[in-house]
C-alpha cells in the first residue's frame, strides 16, 4: 500500500510503500498505539531515478521494520514511536542515498531501523 511519496531536489522520487510486518501476529497491543503498527506493517523505501534519460530505474531499496511517511514531500520522513514510558513520540528522519564501498545499487540510509 502506497504511504508517500517524495520528489527530492536532484530528481528522485522517494517511495514509502507499507507492506506486511515479516513477523506479523495476530496478537498485537491496541489498534491505535504505534507499536501496533510497527507490528502489523513494515515499509518498503525505494528511490527512483526519473530525471534521467530513458524509464525511471530503481537506485536503492530499504525494507524499514516501522511505519514512515514523508513530511509533506520533502526530504525528510517521520515515524510515530512509543517510549518505554508509554508515551508517543514523533521521530523525524533525514533519509539519504549512500552506495557505499563495493555496492551495486545505493541503500536508503537513515530511513529507520
Amino acid at each position: 500500500m502506497m504511504n508517500a511519496l517524495a520528489l527530492d531536489n536532484q530528481g528522485r522520487l522517494w517511495v514509502y510503500a507499507l507492506v506486511p510486518d515479516a513477523h506479523w501476529a495476530t496478537a498485537d497491543p491496541k489498534p491505535t498505539s504505534p507499536r501496533f503498527f510497527r507490528g502489523q506493517f513494515d515499509t518498503i523505501v525505494e528511490v527512483l531515478d526519473i530525471a534521467g534519460a530513458g524509464p525511471p530505474r530503481v537506485l536503492a531499496r530499504r525494507r524499514v521494520d516501522s511505519v514512515l511517511g514523508s513530511v509533506c514531500g520533502t526530504s525528510l520522513a517521520f515515524s510515530v514511536v512509543q517510549t518505554s514510558a508509554g508515551d508517543t513520540r514523533l521521530q523525524v528522519l533525514a533519509p539519504e542515498l549512500n552506495a557505499g564501498p563495493g555496492r551495486g545499487t545505493g541503500q536508503a540510509e537513515g530511513a529507520g531501523s
